[in-house]
């Protein structure tokens, strides 16, 4: 079935004016919003917890997540793990749990109590999960754990499972509220408290019904500076991604298309995340996945479009190049819908039954084709017309 006719001529060229002023407004509007108000950063970019937890009786997934919006989380990032499982992961967002003059009460009384090694410092997570301590010698995790309980921390419960390894080897896991982590001659130790976790498991316990025990299988914690640093290593991917791209495009077809190729996939990438901070969608670690996919389908796209008019150059070489781009593209043009069609098509399903981070990926993706298929045709090969006005056909009068 052909929907697309062989002969078929639209002036794609023509609207050149109304596209680009249409481009530029959306990319000058997704720059000035990723400054202000800013994208809504997932835990991988601003630090939180992850918990997976389980229940003894199954739970209808809908009904567990109004009991979590009851007690005042967000339920978005609730999943089950298996359709028929008692399993269940969430993410919380991480909230400053430790004032200034409270981390300073603290830690001179953990100083004052514990000079015999000694304190060399004292970290405390901004989420108020964990407390990590240094000493000069080796503390007895017992009698920490009695001092921070006479200071009215909120301890963690221990996680069933085996403790870590031997006293000569690296901690393996740590299920107590307080353990040595790392070599033994470290002399790190970890004080876990329950925190946002142990507030979000007390409260959604309450809720449940009578008989129908909750018990925690995992807690990650994110702190923000590694947040921070899974953000700017998203960044220079997708920036080393967009320079191999200017390079194999240079190489493989001439200069002047390289620059409209990179530009056709930052117009992508930038749209994209400005309509995530208009709807306010976490942006995480599988949203860089989606941009990065998001920038491989488009440049495939645009390559397609290239091959074309790289053909075409070489048969009608009596044509300026404005006429052969816009004949290469109507060429193209069956290709470009049915391909960019199907995958949105494949990509529904994701983003109509799935929740959380995995439907953000999806939502990234439909976007970004949509965004991309766009651009292929009016971005990227209309700037290569710019580009061979400004520099060869300004040389080629000299």
């Amino acid at each position: 079935m052909q929907w697309i006719k062989p002969d078929i001529n639209i002036n794609f060229m023509g609207a050149l004016k109304i596209t680009g002023t249409a481009s530029l407004l959306a990319v000058t509007v997704s720059v000035v919003l990723s400054f202000y108000p800013g994208p809504k950063y997932g835990i991988d970019f601003s630090g939180g917890t992850e918990i997976q937890f389980r229940l003894e009786k199954p739970v209808d997934i809908g009904a567990l997540r109004a009991m979590v919006e009851k007690e005042g989380f967000s339920s978005a990032d609730l999943v089950q793990i298996g359709a028929a499982s008692t399993t269940y992961r969430i993410r919380l967002q991480a909230e400053e749990a430790f004032g200034t003059e409270r981390v300073k009460k603290i830690t001179t009384k953990l100083k004052k109590t514990f000079a015999d090694p000694g304190i060399e410092y004292v970290k405390f997570s901004p989420g108020g999960e964990k407390i990590t301590i240094k000493a000069s010698g080796g503390l007895d995790p017992v009698k920490v754990e009695a001092f921070m309980r006479g200071l009215k921390l909120d301890l963690r419960e221990r996680l069933a499972g085996e403790k870590g390894a031997g006293p000569d080897k690296e901690t393996a896991a740590c299920v107590d509220p307080v353990c040595r982590v790392g070599r033994a001659q470290d002399n790190i130790y970890e004080v876990h408290l329950a925190g946002i976790s142990g507030s979000f498991l007390k409260g959604l316990g309450a809720q449940l019904k009578a008989g129908n025990r909750i018990s925690i299988e995992e807690i990650e914690w994110v702190g923000p500076r590694v947040g921070k640093q899974f953000r700017n290593a998203g960044i220079k991917s997708i920036l080393y991604a967009l320079g191999l791209i200017l390079v194999y495009v240079a190489f493989r077809f001439d200069l002047r298309f390289a620059p409209g190729a990179v530009l056709c996939l930052v117009h992508d990438a930038l749209i994209t995340v400005g309509i995530f901070v208009i709807l306010r969608r976490e942006v995480a670690l599988s949203t860089i996945a989606a941009l990065l996919t998001i920038v491989g389908y488009s440049i495939n796209d645009t390559i397609v479009v290239y091959d074309r008019i790289r053909e075409n150059l070489s048969k009608i070489k009596e044509r300026e190049l404005r006429l052969v781009i816009n004949k290469s593209i109507n060429e193209t043009l069956g290709r470009t819908l049915m391909t960019s069609l199907t995958t949105i098509l494949s990509i529904q399903p994701i983003l109509w039954i799935t929740q959380g981070t995995i439907q953000d990926f999806a939502l990234a993706l439909t976007i970004g084709v949509v965004i991309g298929t766009y651009s292929s045709i009016y971005i990227a090969a209309p700037i290569s017309i710019f580009v061979d006005r400004l520099f060869y056909k300004a040389k080629a009068r000299r």
